[in-house]
């Protein structure tokens, strides 16, 4: 047997604190082969990120304890002086970080950040590092790499940030490359295009991947071999179908449950009840917190897997089985009762339009331009159904939404509730109409005051819309009805976890019993059991209250999961409507199909059919003419016969949303046919 490229041996990270010792990893023991991909996976805090930063000499060892051993080659990392392993890191270990824009200087251009990591390791002229700069970024995919070498980082796109960060841990030819987080704050296209790069990068260059990362579909996709931790610590290890398919321990099998999929629609989610277990010294000693022992086992440590002699516990365990899968394929449902009539619209939103003007001057300012955010929408919402928004970054989605909730002054266009129209009411009428609508916003932390107890932020509505009674009961009744304690009514935002942050704001937006909740991407910043956990609230919520929803995600199995209709946003345009399962089924607008082909699949045993999209999302200040999407359209190439043209209409002419089949529209002059795959029409 070949050595390992990278072993950890008992691995232990403790941070002294006032409260105790934090134990942040105890105990990790695992392998890397060269040429193979490690997937990392846990929730937040469980010691992912620390466990390779320690690796790669990233933690102060005078304010951290560091035990055990990390082999790179044979060598223990741990024992190398400093000034060793600053040669180490950088030349044979590179690692790529969550955030881009936070780890790349604003200040400094793109080319110049690269080659200053080439002269800090060999002795070169500062024209062959900046030569190498130009060379990496050419090698990751960048166009026109001499040209964007010289720009600075706010002008790249995001997945042109991260490709420049990933060329910055390459350029020196490293043998492993750790990935912490690379696509969470991606679209799912752009996470496709970074996927597709790291896998080609390890292929071409032969090199060892860690990929660290919340999305268990990610992982699963990429990865040969899987790492799942909790508490610090490894307790399930082995190869992607092990994991996937058969895993053994109970906290693996809870995270592959908690994870709404594409392919298939579900009743309900079975979260992981509560949160993982503090790091510091305590009654539980690492294991799980209480709230988990239904699931995970009594308050112990968890012992890791030995998938040689552990017994398999699979997905048919008896014990954890907690909800009913439902396929939705067209070929295996059966047929139920006649549908009901569809209820009448709640909302309804013709030709919507917003543009925000580009301006010019201090003193005198004069209008140069307008960004188109949202252009001639058209859509509306029933009563008691959900609606789902999907689309790219910057597409109009949460600009749409701040429209409907009259957050925002339209251009153009009508929206109308309940019939009446609301497109520029006064803001002494909003305030009543304020009590009908309310809004969940994407991070629980920001959209609440820190300087305010919980009890206080959930009764602001009582107290802005002058309502009378026993506030306190009240606001303690919602908080049991979200789940969160009603003793807890003087504690203060930070004191909270992420999810039930979030359970704060759902208790906020139900305090005047609304009728229409707009959810800007709820769950987020939530790890997969505490995103489970909200989105069975919510689906309670609507079943208890009628509520009506519109629920805006870039999560695609998040959507699919408690939508009964979709939209699909492009550039400031609806492009395609129609029920979740028909969409997800048979897409007819090719921007729709690229965008669901690029959701890993891997650990559904799906065949790859990821159709990766070329360049970026045009700018909405300088939109394209004709069909917005035509510039990445591979259907259009198709048609046209030639990779470098699309047919004229289709630059020309603004395809309309015309209904392709019962319930199903789409705005496109050359749709998909019914059952046509897009990688079938597409060159690539």
């Amino acid at each position: 047997m070949t050595e390992p490229l990278l072993e950890v041996r008992d691995l232990r990270v403790q941070f002294p604190t006032p409260d105790g010792l934090v134990k942040a990893v105890d105990g990790a023991t695992f392998s890397l082969e060269q040429g193979t991909t490690l997937g990392v996976v846990g929730e937040s805090g469980s010691g992912k990120s620390v466990t390779f930063m320690s690796v790669m000499g990233l933690i102060n060892r005078k304010t951290a304890r560091i035990t055990g051993e990390v082999l790179f080659r044979g060598r223990d990392l741990l024992t190398l002086p400093p000034a060793e392993f600053r040669r180490l890191r950088g030349e044979s270990i590179g690692m790529v970080f969550q955030d881009p824009m936070t780890s790349l200087h604003p200040m400094y251009r793109v080319g110049d950040q690269i080659a200053e990591g080439v002269r800090a390791h060999r002795k070169v002229a500062k024209s062959v590092a900046e030569s190498m700069a130009v060379e990496a970024l050419r090698l990751v995919g960048i166009p026109s790499p001499e040209q964007r070498a010289r720009q600075y980082p706010y002008e790249f796109s995001g997945g042109m940030r991260q490709r420049a960060m990933i060329a910055m841990a390459l350029v020196l030819d490293p043998d492993l490359l750790i990935a912490d987080e690379p696509t969470t704050a991606l679209d799912v296209t752009v996470q496709a295009q970074i996927l597709e790069l790291l896998e080609e990068m390890k292929e071409r260059l032969n090199i060892g991947v860690v990929l660290i990362s919340h999305n268990m579909g990610v992982v699963a996709d990429v990865a040969q071999n899987v790492m799942i931790m909790y508490a610090g610590r490894p307790v399930e290890v082995g190869t992607r179908d092990e994991i996937f398919r058969a895993p053994r321990h109970p906290y693996a099998w809870g995270l592959l449950e908690s994870i709404p999929r594409p392919d298939v629609r579900v009743e309900r989610l079975l979260p992981i009840e509560g949160s993982p277990p503090s790091p510091l010294p305590g009654l539980h000693d690492g294991g799980p917190a209480p709230a988990r022992a239904g699931r995970l086992g009594p308050p112990r440590r968890l012992p890791a897997v030995d998938r040689r002699q552990a017994p398999a516990l699979g997905r048919a365990s008896a014990p954890l089985r907690g909800r009913r899968r439902v396929t939705t394929s067209a070929h295996t449902a059966e047929p139920g009762p006649a549908p009901a009539p569809d209820p009448p619209p709640l909302v309804e939103v013709e030709d919507l339009t917003k543009r925000f003007p580009i301006t010019q001057g201090i003193l005198f300012q004069r209008q140069i331009g307008a960004v188109h955010a949202v252009e001639g929408v058209n859509f509306s919402i029933r009563t008691g159904e959900t609606l789902g928004l999907v689309g790219e970054s910057g597409c109009g989605k949460s600009t749409t939404a701040r429209l409907i909730t009259r957050l925002l002054e339209p251009t153009g266009g009508t929206v109308r509730f309940d019939g009446q129209d609301i497109t520029h009411l006064k803001r002494r009428d909003l305030r009543s109409l304020r009590r009908q609508m309310q809004m969940v916003f994407q991070d629980p932390y920001a959209s609440l005051n820190p300087r305010h107890p919980v009890g206080q932020i959930i009764a602001e509505p009582y107290r802005i819309h002058h309502i009378e009674g026993d506030r306190r009961a009240m606001v303690q009744d919602l908080m049991e009805r979200v789940g969160l304690n009603p003793e807890h009514y003087n504690r203060y935002p930070h004191e909270f976890s992420g999810g039930q942050r979030q359970r704060i704001g759902v208790a906020r937006a139900l305090a005047l019993n609304p009728r229409l909740i707009v959810a800007d991407e709820p769950v987020s910043a939530l790890d997969v059991s505490i995103q489970a956990q909200i989105l069975n609230l919510l689906k309670d919520l609507q079943d208890e209250r009628d509520l009506t929803y519109l629920f805006i995600s870039h999560d695609l199995g998040v959507v699919r999961h408690v939508s009964n209709r979709i939209a699909v946003m492009y550039l400031g345009h609806i492009v395609e409507v129609a029920d979740a399962d028909r969409l997800y089924e048979d897409p007819r607008h090719p921007y729709t199909a690229a965008l669901l082909s690029a959701v890993p699949k891997g650990h559904q045993g799906a065949t790859r059919n990821r159709i990766v999209l070329t360049g970026d999302v045009p700018s909405p200040a300088n939109p394209p003419p004709g069909c917005p999407f035509h510039p990445r359209c591979p259907k259009a190439r198709t048609v046209s016969g030639s990779d470098d043209e699309v047919p004229e209409r289709c630059r020309t002419e603004m395809p309309p949303l015309e209904e392709l089949a019962p319930g199903h529209t789409a705005a496109c002059w050359y749709p998909l046919a019914p059952g046509e795959r897009l990688q079938e029409a597409a060159h690539a």
